[in-house]
């Protein structure tokens, strides 16, 4: 499938998008599963763990969590420019990765998504990639080269599909589970009308809605793709 920038005045494989800013949310505004705004009471301390360092379970400046469904909880280390792995105890089970730009290497990576099969995808930033690792966390396979990606920053699964904040291009792109291209939000170009983006450097997924943090613009964006 040939990669085609989609208007975003014509998305015409995204049917309805309707755009919601973070300051105009309020009783009305849609809720979604999860909505952390509709929390009845605060939430209660559990634990904490890390702590500056390199060493197994030290982090320097962590960017990106996942739980897996297995009960993993993996963390993208950024400047020790590796994954780590714990229990949901906070206990340090392994870690992954290293300076460099070969396969199973890293550069900042900033986030990680884990899929129905166990298999960890790796926003590798400045490595311009994202790398897929299996449940053995063996390198399998690297995307970004022909989506021209520029500093992917955070990706979210929704169902089989694929949503990539690709900060550097101001926009955000949907993938299908071969890693091709469905569709993207944005022109391509920094702006702040609706449906521009400045640098937006992570996204949230729970169909319906997708949620985007348009970081360079000051804003939260609400977005409803049917």
């Amino acid at each position: 499938m040939r990669f085609q920038p989609l208007a975003v005045s014509s998305l015409c494989l995204l049917a309805l998008v309707t755009v919601v800013f973070a300051a105009g949310c309020g009783k009305d505004a849609p809720t979604a599963p999860g909505d952390p705004v509709r929390l009845e009471k605060p939430p209660t301390f559990v634990r904490q763990w890390g702590g500056y360092g390199s060493g197994a379970g030290q982090m320097n400046e962590p960017d990106g969590v996942v739980v897996s469904d297995s009960g993993r909880v993996y963390v993208a280390d950024n400047l020790n420019y590796r994954m780590q792995r714990f229990t949901t105890d906070g206990v340090f089970v392994n870690a992954w990765g290293g300076l460099g730009t070969q396969p199973g290497e890293m550069y900042a990576p900033s986030d990680a998504a884990v899929d129905v099969d166990g298999r960890v995808y790796v926003a590798d930033a400045n490595n311009n990639r994202v790398q897929v690792f299996d449940v053995e966390l063996k390198h399998r396979t690297t995307f970004g080269a022909a989506l021209k990606l520029s500093g992917p920053k955070y990706l979210a699964f929704d169902g089989d599909r694929i949503w990539l904040a690709d900060e550097y291009n101001h926009r955000v792109l949907l993938l299908d589970r071969a890693h091709q291209p469905l569709g993207v939000l944005g022109s391509g170009k920094r702006g702040r009308s609706a449906g521009e983006f400045h640098k937006p450097e992570a996204v949230l997924a729970r169909a319906p809605y997708v949620w985007v943090i348009d970081t360079y613009n000051d804003r939260v964006v609400l977005l409803r793709v049917e």
